[in-house]
C-alpha cells in the first residue's frame, strides 16, 4: 500500500516529457509557472543531457519516500518531510562555494544534498505539496522559510536549519533583531511573512545562478540565467546592464551595445551611468 499522497495539481505533458524550454514553460503557464516545473526546466537548460522529466522524476522519488499514514495531521506530515529531506537525503546549506552552480540545480541538490537556502525551501515546498500539505514560500530576511497553517496557528519551517519549526513569537524576535527595534510594525511583519509566488522563488534562484556563473567567468551561463530573469520579471533594469557585460565578454558587441543602451534608457540617472557610457563608446569603436 502506498503511504504517500500525489500532488493534486496536474503536470503539463510537455513538462513531463522534458521538451519545454523555460521560455516555453512561461508561455504555457500564462507567466505563472509551477515551482517544480520551473526548477526542472532550469536544471535541464543548465546541464546538457539532463531532461526536465528526469529532474521531476527525482523530485517524485524524493516525495515517494515520505511515509505518511492516512489521516496524519499537519505536524506529523512536516516531521515526515523533514526526516526524508534532511536525515535520509542529507539536504543542507553548509559548505556552499560562491562559484558552484550545483546547489541551485534541482537534480544535483537531490542527488548530492548541498543546496542554496532558496533551493532547500523550494524543494521542501515541492515535496510538501506532494504529500498533502499546502506549504507557502516566504521571503524572510536572510533566507527563505516555509509557512504552513497548523490546527491552532500558522507556523514556519526553516529548511536551512534542518527543517526547524518556528512559532510566530520566535520569528518576531528574529525580525526585531534585523529591524533593530523591539517593536515590529504590523506592515513590516506582514511584508516579510506573506506568501510569495512560485515565480518569485524561481526569480531568486535565477539571479543567484547569474552571479555564480559570472564569478566563474562562465558568461554563456550568466547570459542564460539573466535571460530567464527578464522572462520572469520583464520590468527588471539592472539585468540589462549585466546582460551587456556578459554579451561583451562573449564578443557579441552589437548585442552588448543594445543591452547597455536599454539599461541607460530605463535608468537615466543610474549611479554607474558614466562607466556604462564608456563601455558604449568602447564598443562603438
Amino acid at each position: 500500500m502506498s503511504l504517500s499522497m500525489p500532488e493534486p495539481a496536474k503536470a503539463l505533458a510537455d513538462e513531463r516529457a522534458g521538451e519545454a524550454s523555460f521560455a516555453g514553460l512561461l508561455r504555457s503557464s500564462g507567466g505563472a509557472p509551477r515551482l517544480d516545473a520551473g526548477l526542472a526546466a532550469i536544471a535541464a537548460e543548465e546541464q546538457p543531457g539532463v531532461r526536465a522529466a528526469d529532474a521531476l522524476a527525482a523530485l517524485d522519488d524524493a516525495a515517494a519516500g515520505v511515509r505518511v499514514l492516512p489521516g496524519a495531521g499537519v505536524y506529523e506530515r512536516v516531521a515526515r518531510v523533514n526526516r526524508r529531506l534532511f536525515d535520509e537525503l542529507g539536504l543542507r546549506a553548509d559548505g556552499l562555494r560562491p562559484d558552484d552552480p550545483a546547489p541551485a540545480l534541482l537534480d544535483r541538490v537531490l542527488a548530492e544534498g548541498l543546496g542554496l537556502p532558496a533551493m532547500l525551501a523550494a524543494v521542501w515546498v515541492a515535496v510538501g505539496r506532494r504529500v498533502g500539505l499546502d506549504p507557502e514560500p516566504v521571503a524572510f530576511p536572510g533566507h527563505y522559510l516555509v509557512a504552513l497553517a497548523g490546527p491552532d496557528a500558522r507556523f514556519f519551517v526553516d529548511p536551512s536549519r534542518r527543517g526547524a519549526v518556528l512559532r510566530e513569537v520566535e520569528l518576531r524576535e528574529r525580525l526585531a533583531l534585523v529591524a533593530g527595534s523591539a517593536d515590529v510594525e504590523p506592515e513590516t511583519w506582514a511584508r516579510f511573512v506573506s506568501r510569495v509566488s512560485d515565480g518569485a522563488v524561481l526569480l531568486r534562484l535565477c539571479r543567484a545562478l547569474a552571479g555564480i556563473h559570472a564569478r566563474r567567468d562562465d558568461w554563456a551561463g550568466a547570459l542564460r540565467a539573466l535571460d530567464r530573469v527578464l522572462l520572469l520579471e520583464p520590468e527588471a533594469v539592472v539585468e540589462h546592464r549585466d546582460r551587456g557585460t556578459a554579451l561583451m565578454k562573449l564578443g557579441r558587441r552589437e548585442e552588448a551595445r543594445e543591452a547597455f543602451a536599454t539599461y541607460l534608457a530605463l535608468e537615466p540617472e543610474a549611479w554607474d551611468r558614466a562607466r556604462v557610457q564608456v563601455l558604449l563608446a568602447t564598443l562603438a569603436g
